[in-house]
């Protein structure tokens, strides 16, 4: 995946007889440029403009045969002229579809498809199921030559399925759907498209769902490591993704880190610049769960200056910069950042850690009535997410706040089970 990009560094500036130092500068060292032509690594985003910029081409150069092509590739269109299904699907005219795919003299070998995807995208998921279901039953009786034309269809119509069932939260059924899709796809040697990639990232974000993280790095990792070169660069970011929630939930934040880092540069490439924003918030957790906060902060005074137009990732920025200063015991900067953070726009999730925060901060403060409050509001969030260790932590301060030895009891069931389930939120074991 990481060669193709620098063995296509390497042969433009060989092509351009240009040696590796003409390509060095302040930001691209001679030992980093040898690796990336090595495929050793990725550039990043500014070393990629200023190679471009010295070896006299676009970006896109570095991406071409790589390039996503779209969410649905119609059959083998070149070599099979479009059904008006077809060309009604393209142009998203679905009531029509179903109008006209209802007629008794319509025989398109792929009617159930258009049909149930159709029903899909007006999010009528139950006629979806129904349609769908029955094309795949049809497309299990065409003929070979039919088969590989349309197993695209089929494998979309499988994907449909599985995001129907995990919108029902049904994971165990939406995973067949999945293991289908990819069994269709080698058949048909189809490894290389997009819905291969699709198949792969789904499969591995429903394991992370399910909290299967081993699965889901055995498989996502095979994957990576098994493809030859940087396509669909926007779907990569994703698994990068899924790879660094499982190995962060499994503890290994050094492998996190690497994936995160990955996820940030390909969602940059693919010109996903929020998604790259959200990343950093795990980059930054995944720093300050390995102590490393000094390096969290300086991230983190980088990104504030970097998306300082955007007020909602700001906001994120400051609640993981108050977090950071409450693991190192900083609670002049603490307060600071607290007067920064805007509270009414905060999400769920960042709103339970500044309740944590400030409710412990209270009661090291002894204002026991405000910590009380505080740390009472986001107790049950806790326990829903099994952030065991922060429970035993608020109930032990719960404890001695009203001397309730239930709280005491409960602190050190709390800290019991996190020593089975070890997934640290705010305080670090």
């Amino acid at each position: 995946m990481v060669n193709s990009i620098g063995y296509k560094i390497k042969e433009l500036r060989k092509e351009k007889k240009i040696c590796q130092e003409d390509l060095c500068c302040s930001i691209l060292s001679r030992t980093i440029l040898s690796k990336i032509e090595n495929g050793k690594m990725l550039p990043s985003i500014i070393q990629l403009e200023h190679i471009s910029n010295v070896l006299n081409v676009s970006i896109v150069y570095f991406f071409q045969d790589s390039v996503e092509k779209g969410y649905l590739t119609y059959s083998n269109s070149s070599i099979i002229n479009p059904s008006t299904l077809e060309t009604l699907y393209k142009e998203k005219k679905y009531i029509e579809i179903i109008k006209i795919a209802d007629s008794s003299n319509n025989s398109d070998i792929n009617k159930n498809f258009y049909i149930g995807m159709s029903y899909f995208n007006m999010q009528l998921y139950n006629d979806s199921v129904k349609n769908l279901k029955e094309y795949i039953k049809a497309y299990a009786k065409f003929s070979h030559t039919e088969k590989h034309n349309y197993a695209e269809n089929c494998t979309f119509a499988f994907n449909s399925l599985f995001y129907i069932m995990m919108k029902n939260s049904n994971y165990n059924k939406a995973l067949s759907y999945l293991y289908r899709a990819q069994q269709v796809i080698i058949e048909n040697k189809l490894i290389h498209s997009r819905i291969y990639y699709i198949i792969v990232n789904n499969i591995g974000v429903t394991y992370c769902l399910m909290k299967e993280y081993k699965k889901a790095i055995d498989i996502l990792e095979k994957f990576i490591n098994d493809i030859d070169d940087l396509a669909y660069i926007s779907i990569l970011a994703t698994i990068h993704l899924s790879l660094n929630i499982a190995y962060y939930k499994t503890n290994n934040f050094e492998k996190a880190i690497h994936h995160i880092k990955l996820a940030i540069t390909f969602f940059d490439y693919s010109g996903e610049h929020f998604d790259a924003g959200e990343c950093y918030l795990n980059y930054i957790n995944c720093l300050r769960l390995s102590s490393k906060f000094e390096e969290a902060l300086y991230l983190i005074s980088n990104l504030k200056a970097k998306y300082y137009c955007d007020k909602s990732l700001i906001n994120l920025f400051l609640i993981q910069q108050m977090i950071v200063f409450f693991n190192m015991e900083d609670y002049i900067d603490l307060s600071r950042t607290l007067q920064e953070i805007r509270f009414t726009k905060l999400r769920k999730k960042s709103k339970m850690d500044y309740y944590l925060v400030v409710g412990h901060m209270k009661f090291l403060e002894k204002d026991f009535n405000c910590a009380f409050d505080y740390l009472s509001r986001c107790k049950t969030y806790l326990l829903d997410n099994k952030y065991y260790l922060d429970l035993s932590v608020i109930c032990n301060d719960l404890y001695k706040i009203n001397n309730d030895i239930s709280y005491l009891n409960k602190s050190s069931y709390y800290r019991d089970l996190y020593r089975t389930c070890p997934f640290p939120n705010i305080f670090i074991g």
